[in-house]
C-alpha cells in the first residue's frame, strides 16, 4: 500500500508537469499565432503538431482553422491574378 504522504507528492508532481507541458503548448500557441500573419504554413505545422498531441485543445483547432482560411484566401488570389 502507497503510504499517503507518497501519494500526494506524486499527485503535486503531476501537476506541476501538466503545468508546465500547458506553458510549453500556451507558447507554441503563442508562436503559430504570430506566424499566422505572414507564415500561415508554418503556423500550420505548428497547430498541427500541438493536434497530435491534444486533439481536443481549442486554441489549436482555431489557429489551424485560421491558417487554413488565411491558405486558401491566398490561393484564391493567386487563382484569380493567373486567370486574368
Amino acid at each position: 500500500m502507497i503510504p499517503l504522504f507518497d501519494l500526494i507528492a506524486t499527485c503535486y508532481k503531476n501537476k506541476d508537469n501538466d503545468s508546465m507541458l500547458n506553458k510549453t503548448i500556451q507558447i507554441k500557441i503563442d508562436k503559430a499565432i504570430r506566424l499566422l500573419q505572414n507564415n500561415s504554413e508554418e503556423a500550420l505545422k505548428i497547430f498541427n503538431e500541438i493536434l497530435k498531441n491534444e486533439p481536443d485543445n481549442i486554441d489549436a483547432l482555431n489557429g489551424k482553422g485560421s491558417a487554413l482560411m488565411k491558405l486558401i484566401g491566398s490561393m484564391m488570389q493567386k487563382s484569380v491574378l493567373i486567370n486574368h
